[in-house]
């Protein structure tokens, strides 16, 4: 991952997907919703910092509908990453122009992307791209992650191919 993303980006966008799928991409939210609500779906991410790598597998993973504010649920924590993710379990999207649960800070603006934020956050994916300690991708064990949205990237996309084949399918 190299940075050049901007995830600093409004609710349709987030909607929808941006970036390029040969560097950093947010698939969508409405794409991780119909990913995830038809079929039971797992993640497993894989981190790499350096040479120290790491994994976390939840056998559960969800995101709701915009009208629910594209809430993540996540649970069935396995792996040597930390558990940080279960963290924003349960909460609702937010973006910049959205942002449905606001705290006294403004969780996406002051850490410029979109997330499930949660008072703010253990874990960012989505956040400036290792500016400085506050607005770095981190997690309770404050492990630099370049190779998350990578590993997840891979593993989105590949469950797409799967339901595009399956409506394709359908359609015959």
């Amino acid at each position: 991952m190299n940075g050049k993303t901007n995830f600093y980006r409004r609710w349709k966008e987030y909607k929808a997907g941006f970036g390029s799928v040969s560097e950093e991409f947010w698939l969508g939210n409405e794409n991780l919703h119909s990913l995830t609500t038809h079929n039971p779906q797992s993640l497993r991410v894989d981190l790499r910092a350096g040479n120290e790598t790491a994994h976390a597998v939840y056998k559960t993973f969800r995101v709701d509908s915009e009208k629910k504010h594209y809430t993540l649920h996540i649970a069935g924590y396995s792996g040597n990453a930390g558990d940080s993710l279960r963290y924003h379990d349960d909460r609702p999207f937010s973006t910049k122009d959205h942002d449905p649960k606001p705290f006294i800070t403004r969780c996406a603006i002051s850490y410029k992307g979109g997330w499930w934020y949660k008072n703010c956050h253990q874990v960012n994916l989505n956040g400036l791209y290792a500016s400085n300690k506050d607005h770095q991708v981190n997690t309770e064990k404050e492990r630099h992650r370049d190779r998350l949205r990578e590993r997840l990237r891979e593993t989105l996309r590949e469950r797409l191919r799967e339901t595009e084949r399956e409506r394709e399918t359908e359609r015959v």
